[in-house]
């Protein structure tokens, strides 16, 4: 529940206008998921990267934006394939 509320209010922070505030939220919870081998936190990875993505376009880094963007779309591919829905 933690990361889920930590991803919400990265999200605010985005809606607000705040997309470098986004991304220091996003890198904390990054570093909490660092440390999870499994994919049971797979689809909070795959939605973190997508997040940072959006927060580096309204930032205009947008060579970042894309290397985040694909890091999202590898995470959903590689670990989430095969998980229900």
């Amino acid at each position: 529940l933690v990361l889920r509320a930590r991803i919400l209010r990265a999200q605010a922070l985005f809606y607000r206008g705040d997309p470098a505030s986004m991304l220091a939220e996003l890198d904390h919870v990054d570093a909490l998921l660092v440390d999870q081998p499994d994919d049971r936190f797979a689809q909070e990875q795959a939605v973190l990267w997508r997040l940072r993505a959006d927060a580096l376009i309204r930032a205009g880094r947008y060579d970042q934006a894309a290397t985040a963007a694909r890091q999202a779309l590898a995470i959903a591919e590689q670990r989430l394939s095969d998980q229900p829905r």
